[in-house]
């Protein structure tokens, strides 16, 4: 058995770290900057449980995105955007269609003008993980 098997933070690392880049389904882009990913996020985990929800209705995720912001009252409540965020926990799983999916908080560090990764101040959002991830995450995954 080689040290990296038999050494269970890595184990956990080598089994989470696709699932932290999946951080919602989330129209997973890898960005040029390692550890920047493409995600929806949004201000409230209802917000982005709308999200997904109205998404699995049948609309696009930009449509899905619009709706969610309109009946929100606020323009960006819910956005894509390319970020470095921490996995701050997980607030509950949901059912859609069928699928188990996770809503978590996350602490967005960085965030892409499109050319770098710009640091913003603590943003704390939520995102969507598919999958049932309840108890199983700690606060010091990255994404």
């Amino acid at each position: 058995m080689t040290k990296q098997q038999s050494d269970p933070k890595s184990r956990w690392h080598h089994t989470w770290k696709p699932i932290s880049a999946a951080i919602g389904i989330l129209l997973i882009v890898a960005s040029p900057t390692e550890a920047a990913f493409r995600v929806i996020l949004c201000d409230t985990p209802e917000q982005i449980e709308r999200v997904f929800t109205v998404h699995a209705d049948g609309k696009t995720f930009d449509e899905a995105i619009e709706s969610t912001n309109m009946q929100a009252e606020r323009p960006n409540a819910c956005s894509k955007a390319t970020v470095e965020a921490t996995l701050l926990g997980v607030v509950r799983d949901i059912t859609l269609r069928g699928n188990t999916h996770t809503i978590i908080k996350v602490a967005v560090t960085a965030v892409s003008d499109g050319k770098n990764m710009v640091p913003v101040p603590f943003l704390e959002q939520f995102g969507m993980m598919p999958g049932r991830t309840s108890g199983m995450l700690d606060n010091e995954s990255g994404i």
